[in-house]
């Protein structure tokens, strides 16, 4: 549920629309700052990387830019 706050948001903050070829990236980084959010003993990047079949680098960038994004 954190995650979809954190989606809805990006969506409001950034002006940008979830489309079919963003949308996955846009959650993922949602989970991934929901999760250091309330978990005390979460995924590191590398490992969220891996279960979203993302890069890892790609990814901080991403959570960089999301973090900003929406005003944190």
């Amino acid at each position: 549920m954190v995650g979809l706050a954190y989606v809805e948001r990006f969506v409001c903050c950034a002006g940008v629309a979830l489309e079919a070829h963003t949308w996955m990236r846009v959650v993922a980084a949602a989970w991934l700052l929901a999760a250091k959010m309330w978990d005390d003993d979460c995924l590191e990047n590398v490992q969220f990387a891996e279960a979203c079949c993302v890069d890892v680098l790609d990814l901080c960038k991403l959570e960089q830019t999301f973090v900003g994004a929406i005003g944190y």
